[in-house]
């Protein structure tokens, strides 16, 4: 089987698989609704602190949905905080519910473990970090101790748990850059409330020949738009950490066909616009 015939096969197999269960539909049209009801809240809140080097803030598709008003009376949103591409912490922004977010008015705590996760043991492992941060200040003491011994490391000897997430994040800085100087013109990240993220997928993509459906955690690498003069285009990448002959280049060009295939899929759904 060359390969038109084969990527053909792994086009109407994404098809089929999203047609047999189309449960996604509506699940992703509460999602697109839940954050374009929070982005103005959470693009508020974002602006009102700094991204100290050489961290880099995502939010999570969840985290995203979670930021309306609490029972208690506050709204709040947390956000993933990464070094080399990897958690090393979690921030989250509190404030009244009806007080304009202003930055003396927004909790800002900083935790390196909370009742779903736990980064102390990775953060020790891989950059020799053994500061546990419970809702910690962001401006207090603890936190500031905790990013400078990130800051103060050499990161080109560092080994991280995942190399590819690694490239993920110095592509993620470069495509973000303006126009000019910029290594590869007309390309920027898809974010939400100019925060990255990652777009989730309801597949599970990873085995050869294979397509399945999933409620796991996986997405895409890097969402982005691509532009060339008179047009814009949406671009899946599917970023590879090495090129070995157990995972060669048709496994990513064939993973990213299938995530190719969900968002032609979603863009015609019903959820489409949003």
């Amino acid at each position: 089987m060359g390969a038109f015939e084969y990527f053909s096969k792994t086009i109407q197999d994404t098809l089929a698989c999203l047609k047999e269960k189309p449960e996604w539909r509506d699940r992703y049209a509460g999602i697109a609704e839940d954050i374009l009801d929070n982005e103005g809240f959470i693009s508020e809140v974002r602006g009102k602190f700094h991204e100290w080097s050489p961290f880099k803030f995502y939010l999570l598709t969840n985290d995203a949905r979670d930021a309306y008003p609490k029972r208690t009376g506050t709204r709040s949103v947390t956000f993933s905080m990464r070094y080399l591409g990897q958690q090393v912490a979690k921030l989250t922004a509190t404030t009244s519910i009806g007080v304009q977010c202003q930055s003396d008015q927004i909790q800002l705590v900083l935790s390196t473990s909370g009742s779903d996760y736990d980064f102390d043991e990775a953060n020790k492992k891989y950059f020799e970090c053994e500061i546990q941060l419970k809702e910690s200040d962001w401006n207090g003491d603890d936190a500031k101790v905790f990013r400078d011994r990130f800051r103060r490391r050499h990161s080109c000897d560092t080994k991280v748990k995942s190399p590819e997430h690694r490239i993920e994040s110095l592509l993620l800085t470069e495509f973000s850059k303006p126009e000019t100087p910029k290594a590869l013109i007309g390309i920027q990240p898809v974010r939400i409330a100019k925060v990255r993220f990652g777009m989730p997928i309801p597949l599970n993509a990873h085995n050869r020949g294979v397509v399945t459906h999933s409620l796991g955690p996986g997405g895409i690498d890097i969402l982005a738009r691509f532009s060339t003069p008179g047009q814009t285009n949406l671009c899946i990448i599917e970023v590879k950490d090495e090129n070995i002959r157990d995972e060669p280049a048709t496994d990513a060009i064939e993973q990213a066909i299938k995530y190719t295939v969900f968002i032609h899929q979603l863009l015609r759904s019903d959820a489409g616009a949003d």
